[in-house]
């Protein structure tokens, strides 16, 4: 008689405890099996185990899509340079200017010999000659050599004139040839390139400040970048490695929650 009164009592708590029980199993299966991901807890580098969908259609401002639209920017900013500086030419030449005297000095000494004469003239600082321009220098008869000589400052001259950058000295170079007078035969055309050539200088350099300046005011200068994912679009598909814009968007619709 006593167990059958305590009966209904135990039945309302095993009642209780199964519908307890069965809540949470079912709360368990939506936090895991939910088809849109949701309990998942992707990181960066990790491979989905099956295609996550968006579960509803969803605009957000994307960090991962500005930062790259601004590094875009950025580097698209070609380097700032200063205005060619003119004292590199007068600096220039006056050292022609020297260096021309020390040619007519050789070529004059009495008591040197041709192959003294030579190892002076490859000795000059700064200035690399080669063998046949030296053997031209010592050569050339009087008269050529006045041309020549009034040449050099000459072709220097207009050179200098230009904005020169350092990774542009070869290029100017190139074209010293053109600005040589037509008075002149090829030996001598080269003597001019060679001597002149040595001595021109870059004359515009590189302004760190200011590039920065600008390179940070046009990486400013970018919007935000809105991103939209539709609903049922895959974010990213089975197998596949999560990147980060990929983590972003599985976070910006609240499907990576642990």
């Amino acid at each position: 008689m006593e167990w059958k009164s305590l009966w209904p009592q135990i039945a309302r708590k095993l009642g209780n405890f199964f519908l307890f029980a069965s809540f949470a199993l079912l709360v368990t299966l939506i936090l895991v099996w939910e088809p849109d991901g949701r309990g998942l807890n992707l990181k960066e580098g990790d491979v989905s185990p099956h295609d996550i969908r968006s579960p509803r259609k969803l605009s957000y401002v994307s960090q991962v899509l500005t930062e790259r639209a601004r590094d875009q920017a950025e580097a698209s900013v070609e380097a700032v340079y200063d205005p060619p500086d003119p004292s590199v030419a007068r600096r220039q030449l006056i050292r022609a200017s020297a260096i021309v005297k020390f040619i007519e000095a050789v070529r004059s000494d009495p008591y040197g010999t041709p192959e003294e004469k030579k190892i002076w003239l490859a000795s000059m600082e700064g200035i690399s000659l080669p063998e046949d321009v030296i053997s031209s220098l010592l050569s050339l008869p009087e008269a050529r050599w006045e041309l020549v000589s009034r040449e050099v400052p000459s072709v220097l001259e207009r050179a200098m004139r230009n904005e020169i950058r350092e990774d542009r000295l070869l290029e100017v170079r190139r074209a010293l040839p053109a600005m040589v007078s037509w008075e002149l035969d090829e030996g001598e055309v080269r003597v001019v390139v060679s001597l002149a050539g040595n001595l021109v200088a870059p004359n515009s350099f590189l302004n760190p400040e200011k590039t920065e300046e600008l390179r940070k005011k046009t990486r400013d200068a970018v919007e935000p970048v809105v991103r939209t994912v539709e609903k049922g679009e895959v974010i990213v598909r089975a197998g596949s490695v999560v990147g980060p814009l990929e983590l972003e968007a599985i976070n910006a619709l609240g499907l990576n929650r642990p």
